[in-house]
């Protein structure tokens, strides 16, 4: 079991701290009166006061409500269930730059952090529409296949990461070839690829894969990350990417180089920024060609269990008041 909420789970600390002090108001309460000393008026007045075990299951029966309702508020999820989602018939392979440059921090909190974000928030738009995952960096692999499990790309992404790949630089013609081969949908009609990266020290040789693109009519979409100013590159234990001279490499946005790929392919250009202000905008390029259904696909989903627990907290409050309403015994009353 898992929390969409976590961060609610804190709640639960003042509901414990409440309840610890209502169970021992009433053994206060009762070293109070016993100094009254008359041992029939103490049992009495004790009696009325709610120090029986009646009272300590009320405030249990409220403890118990209080914490069941904040496990709702939190969202548990456990299990998974198929969800049957409209096939639509474009597919789409999402490009993942995963380079060492992607570390760099000209964008908040870095390249690739930012990527990461932007590709599961477009991703979460396209229900329906087939994603695969390629992550590239001196090489390409294959990360996901076609699915409409958004749930498992939406995993992949956010694992995605520099160390994922040891040989470094930008080899865009693997990518680009593994990316045709890997769109063989179906039921597609229409075919995009989606390429985030920062075009950094690319290794060229682009015009005969971008040629066999467009040949196939899949259409290019490029996402600029970066800027033009550009940062230095971390490195794992704090240094920087330095050349052979010694000197810290400074790793730029690569833009003009993005936009001739995505002219070339008939396709378009965005920088991450304009992509962010826009992505609902930005992914209406998907879906406006996706409105013919081709079938049904399958999404497996966690299914949210927060009812069981609004459950538990009305059943808690329902004995609690039940038990309010049952008449008390009084001893030492006029008989």
């Amino acid at each position: 079991m898992r929390f969409l909420l976590p961060q609610l789970l804190l709640l639960i600390i003042p509901c414990l701290i409440v309840a610890g002090i209502a169970l021992q108001m009433p053994r206060i309460r009762q070293r109070q009166l016993m100094k009254l000393g008359d041992i029939p008026l103490t049992t009495t007045l004790l009696n009325r006061a709610g120090t029986s075990r009646r009272g300590i299951v009320r405030h249990l029966l409220w403890l118990i409500a209080a914490v069941a309702l904040v496990l709702a508020m939190a969202r548990p999820v456990w299990g998974q269930e198929i969800e049957l989602v409209p096939r639509g018939e474009v597919a789409v392979m999402l490009m993942l730059d995963v380079s060492r440059s992607m570390n760099a921090q000209d964008v908040s909190p870095s390249r690739l952090e930012r990527t990461r974000l932007f590709a599961v928030d477009v991703v979460r738009r396209l229900t329906g529409t087939e994603i695969g995952l390629m992550l590239f960096a001196g090489r390409a692999i294959l990360q996901s296949p076609l699915t409409t499990d958004l749930n498992t790309i939406d995993l992949f992404i956010r694992n995605a990461s520099s160390s994922a790949i040891q040989r470094q630089g930008t080899n865009f013609q693997a990518a680009f070839e593994l990316a045709n081969k890997s769109l063989n949908s179906l039921y597609a009609t229409t075919r995009f690829v989606l390429l985030l990266t920062d075009g950094e020290d690319h290794e060229g040789g682009l015009e005969p894969v971008l040629q066999g693109l467009s040949d196939q009519q899949v259409r290019v979409i490029v996402v600029g990350v970066g800027t033009e100013s550009g940062a230095t590159v971390p490195l794992e234990g704090g240094s920087t990417l330095r050349d052979g001279d010694g000197v810290e490499v400074i790793s730029r946005l690569n833009e003009q180089s993005l936009r001739d790929i995505a002219e070339r392919t008939g396709g378009v250009y965005w920088s991450l920024v304009d992509a962010e202000t826009n992505t609902e905008l930005f992914a209406q390029l998907f879906r406006s060609t996706n409105q013919v259904e081709g079938g049904t696909g399958s999404n497996v989903i966690e299914v949210e269990r927060f009812g069981i627990f609004v459950l538990l907290a009305v059943v808690a409050l329902a004995l609690e008041f039940a038990l309010r309403l049952q008449p008390s015994v009084q001893i030492g009353e006029a008989k």
